[in-house]
């Protein structure tokens, strides 16, 4: 039994030609909030989103500069968000593919979205505690500092660490233990 990828999928993906959308999945029209594709289509991928992306950029700069990346590279995956019918902003991961036909005028483009709003609110988390544990690292007089078991780079310091090696936060983030080892066996 064949299936049709575009309508079965649980991703949201929509058909951009040129720098407007003209086809989209159900997943489109349930992740948007919209009553049919209708609403939406005929529409710049900035008009479903807010004015400004989180970089600063207006969403129409931001998102014609993502269309000549795809067309420059032939793929393309980022972060990006958009707004419901409701204008509640959310969260998509987007891949964009060319998928234009050698004798096609117009530029052909297939995206699919992916809400990732959950995984952004766990990386907020992570960097408030992050944030939290640098600063409890931070108050303390001891140089502490924890490293990779991997390849012995350092992970966290406190600044007492940083102080104690005399090195700048760029050197510091170039170290690992085996630097320290061979300087403290040099100074003897």
């Amino acid at each position: 039994m064949k299936r049709d990828i575009f309508k079965q999928s649980t991703d949201g993906m929509l058909i951009l030609v040129g720098d407007k959308f003209v086809d989209c999945n159900d997943a489109i029209v349930k992740m948007l909030r919209y009553r049919d594709k209708q609403e939406l289509l005929n529409t710049h991928p900035s008009e479903l989103s807010p004015e400004y992306q989180p970089d600063g950029r207006t969403s129409k700069e931001a998102a014609d500069e993502k269309i000549q990346r795809v067309l420059k590279y032939g793929s393309q995956t980022f972060e990006w968000v958009h707004k419901r019918a409701n204008d509640e902003p959310f969260w998509v991961e987007v891949v964009a593919t060319d998928i234009t036909e050698k004798d096609d005028d117009n530029i052909v483009f297939l995206i699919v979205w992916r809400e990732i709003g959950e995984k952004k609110r766990l990386e907020e988390e992570l960097i408030k505690e992050r944030n939290k544990y640098q600063h409890i690292l931070n108050l303390s007089s001891d140089a502490i500092f924890i490293m990779s078991v991997v390849d012995g780079s350092l992970l966290e310091y406190s600044l007492q660490t940083q102080k104690y090696l005399g090195y700048d936060t760029e050197e510091m983030s170039q170290l690992t233990v085996l630097d320290w080892d061979k300087e403290i066996k040099s100074a003897r």
